[in-house]
């Protein structure tokens, strides 16, 4: 299994349906997987109660870690490293790496510009994905070539 985190607007999405597709993996949002479980929007849901909203991503992400598929890319999401113990995985774990302001720059120029986003970067403590890492990818470049650039890292680890 291939973990992907970073901030918010890291492409940690993006990147995961490109990288899956290279490599024919199955593609899993854990956002998306909360809004199917909860039946709300993810970001409705995290907006009115984040702490139901945890409840589910702690749940599903247990759910995931356990089932440990092979053959999986999954994309986290933002804080979840911050509220979801990544050490007990032996899954590759790659932090999309952008700083804050690309990050910002990138949410105010996409067609569905989200303001509590932006607040919520301004708070992220960017350690802890560098704690978590197995591997560290600069996401400020296109996409094609940081899946490109995952690639590599993945050859050289297998």
């Amino acid at each position: 299994m291939i973990v992907l985190f970073g901030l918010p607007a890291s492409g940690k999405t993006t990147i995961g349906k490109l990288l899956a597709s290279s490599l024919e993996y199955d593609f899993i949002d854990l956002d998306d997987e909360i809004s199917k479980i909860s039946g709300q929007n993810f970001r409705t849901l995290f907006l009115s109660n984040e702490s139901l909203f945890r409840e589910y991503e702690k749940m599903l992400f247990n759910q995931i870690m356990q089932n440990n598929p092979k053959r999986v890319v999954l994309a986290l999401g933002a804080k979840t490293p911050f509220f979801n113990d990544l050490t007990a995985s032996n899954a590759l774990k790659i932090y999309l790496k952008v700083s804050k302001a690309f990050a910002i720059n990138r949410i105010i120029h996409s067609s569905e510009v989200r303001f509590p986003q932006i607040e919520e970067i301004k708070t992220i403590d960017v350690g802890v994905y560098q704690q978590f890492a197995s591997y560290t990818i600069n996401a400020e470049i296109n996409k094609y070539l940081v899946v490109k650039n995952i690639l590599n890292v993945l050859s050289q680890h297998l």
